[in-house]
């Protein structure tokens, strides 16, 4: 029965196609109707799906049916796309599909087959977007050669739906991923690429093609081609080129196949500076911005116009990273460290605030680069008036404390310390005073604090590496109250503050330790019952607080009272740990988070009763004999007792 099945419907098919083509016999394209042509598309395009390819390509090469085929043709692009990507590239019925393809190429308006491409890229499936254009590219340069007009207009089109048909598909990751490239993404943009290169060389590789005016017999041409190809470019860099974890070019050039990106880039690149757009002048002129959107800039004729939207933002900043950190262009040696580092924040700044790991790690390795240009303590404080120099920390700031990756945490990290280091003393203290007021996180506060340490530590000392006057001193003072207060004051979660608290405690303690009071270098000694009021009260209180609220839920806790847990009654204390209430746990996994935090009071209270000792010791008048301070004594000279 589903032999006589198949056979039937073989057999209608067939008639069909038949019945459509007798229709059509002999009949001019401009007389055919619009069912004879509905007819003939419905016919064929059966034909294709029970594989009966041969009476299809049969019928588009009998001269009987020019009318029909020129008339509706174009239609079965799509089918017969659909159909090769089923066919195996060796089979008959593959061969017999691209043949048909050529013959509608060959025969059809190239309007309307252009309108097939199109059609047909839509149509593929997300899976299949990127086989579909390599079985269409072949055919786009027929296509667009046969146009009498639009031509530009028409490549761009496809260029546009080919890219963006490809921004489904999931990017290779590993060098596996990429070798096997299971999708074809990395071949087709490579042959994307490599098509291109003809219409590249005609529309500015000669110097006739340079020189002509728009106004010029071709030169409007000549300039829409040109356009077309330069929104191309920026389109690829947007994606996959930004997106993608691209390996360094190898030296090799027989391995250059196992890296198709990279010779991508390399090839948009090239083709941008046949265009007359240098792309190391297009990074240095441009603005990096919020991704997706905003200001940016564009080439016109050779020279940078503001308001031109062709190069976007992600545009810049890939091309930033392609030229800085991958050198596969050429990049002149002509600007200043500072204007290098203005310029390419702007781009690091934008690939930060993206939520996509390989745009960071490449934001990331820029900044690293711009770092490299600039020797320490070069920047001055003037350069922190421009936006981007505040900005950038408050970014760094982000990764490091909300990228789940701890990869990305770890590097931002020491990002952030070696862009600190990179300003004069000046500069890092007013860095310091903005971050202080902007970041709310206790470990960034805590890390803040340290480096205030480290910098009055050297101007105590006398270092000559820098003029850090500043960080002693009435300059000190702003620091020293940003340093050392409590946001909530006694009711602060110290718990949660603890590394900022803990900082603070170790700030203050070396400040009694290395300025007496009789030198007061830091001022310390005259803020004391500021401090005293501001902070170390509250601290104390909201220590005895702080213990009392933990030693009662562990007094719960390990009596098994669970009938009033705190963290789910409302109507008992609440406990949270990072100022998130404490989960549901085992009786003694919840007596061990209680127990380290109260460890964390106890390492508090110990470094804060160390600290007032130290402070009531310096306080006391010293002990003097013969009028020489205690302390003076151990470099005088021990005289005997005189004779009675």
């Amino acid at each position: 029965m589903e032999a006589e099945s198949a056979s039937e419907a073989a057999t209608t098919a067939d008639e069909q196609l038949h019945h459509a083509l007798t229709l059509s016999d002999g009949i001019p394209e401009d007389e055919v109707t619009p069912a004879a042509s509905e007819g003939f598309v419905g016919a064929a395009g059966h034909c294709l799906t029970e594989g009966k390819v041969a009476l299809v390509l049969d019928a588009l090469r009998d001269p009987r049916y020019t009318g029909v085929v020129r008339s509706a043709a174009w239609s079965l692009v799509s089918p017969l796309v659909e159909q090769l990507s089923r066919e195996a590239a060796t089979s008959d019925g593959h061969e017999a599909c691209e043949a048909c393809l050529r013959a509608v190429v060959q025969e059809c308006s190239p309007r309307e087959l252009m309108l097939g491409l199109l059609e047909a890229l839509e149509a593929s499936p997300v899976e299949s977007s990127a086989r579909t254009t390599l079985l269409l590219l072949p055919h786009v340069n027929t296509v667009v050669s046969r146009l009498r007009t639009g031509r530009a207009y028409s490549l761009g089109l496809f260029l546009s739906g080919a890219v963006s048909a490809t921004k489904a598909l999931p990017l290779p990751h590993t060098a596996q991923q990429r070798r096997a490239d299971a999708h074809s993404l990395l071949r087709a943009h490579a042959a994307l690429a490599d098509a291109v290169r003809p219409y590249v060389m005609r529309a500015g590789g000669s110097p006739a093609g340079r020189d002509a005016p728009p106004g010029a017999a071709g030169g409007a041409e000549r300039e829409e081609l040109r356009q077309e190809l330069l929104r191309y470019c920026a389109c690829v860099l947007e994606y996959p080129l930004l997106p993608a974890v691209m390996d360094a070019l190898p030296e090799e050039e027989d391995e250059a196949e196992e890296f198709p990106l990279c010779g991508t880039a390399q090839a948009l690149l090239g083709h941008m500076t046949v265009l007359g757009v240098s792309p190391s002048g297009l990074v240095m002129a441009g603005e990096g911005t919020r991704r997706g959107g905003g200001h940016s800039v564009g080439v016109v004729g050779g020279e940078m116009e503001e308001g031109d939207r062709r190069f976007s933002s992600d545009a810049l900043c890939c091309l930033a990273h392609l030229l800085l950190v991958q050198r596969l262009h050429v990049f002149p040696a002509v600007y200043s460290s500072e204007f290098l580092l203005q310029r390419t924040l702007c781009y690091v700044s934008a690939m930060l605030q993206t939520n996509e790991e390989a745009v960071t790690l490449k934001g990331m390795a820029l900044l690293e680069w711009a770092l490299g240009q600039a020797a320490p303590r070069a920047l001055g404080r003037p350069l922190l008036e421009l936006p981007v120099f505040l900005q950038l920390p408050q970014n760094l700031i982000k990764v490091m404390t909300l990228c789940p990756a701890e990869q990305l945490r770890r590097r931002s990290l020491s990002l952030f310390q070696s862009y600190l280091d990179r300003f004069e003393p000046a500069a890092m203290h007013t860095l310091y005073r903005v971050l202080f007021r902007t970041s709310s996180h206790a470990g960034v506060a805590g890390f803040l604090i340290h480096a205030v340490k480290t910098q009055v530590d050297l101007a105590l000392k006398g270092s000559t590496d820098g003029d850090r006057a500043c960080f002693l001193g009435p300059s000190l003072v702003p620091l020293l109250h940003s340093a050392l207060s409590l946001e909530h004051g006694a009711e602060t979660d110290l718990l949660q503050g603890s590394d900022r608290v803990m900082a603070g405690l170790n700030l203050l303690r070396y400040l009694v330790i290395r300025d007496p009071p009789w030198e007061n270098r830091t001022c310390v000694w005259t803020e004391l019952s500021r401090l005293e009021e501001r902070f170390l009260r509250p601290l104390r209180t909201g220590l005895s607080l702080s213990r009392a609220h933990y030693d009662n839920e562990l007094t719960r806790s390990r009596s098994g009272d669970t009938q009033r847990d705190s963290v789910t009654d409302g109507a008992g204390l609440s406990v949270s740990v990072g100022g998130d209430p404490l989960p549901s746990m085992p009786l003694k996994q919840r007596a061990q988070v209680l127990q380290s935090a109260l460890f964390t009071f106890d390492l508090m209270e110990s470094v804060m009763v160390r600290l007032e000792e130290l402070i009531e010791a310096e306080q006391k008048p010293p002990l003097c004999v013969t009028g020489h301070p205690l302390e003076t004594l151990a470099g005088l000279p021990l005289e005997a007792p005189a004779t009675p």
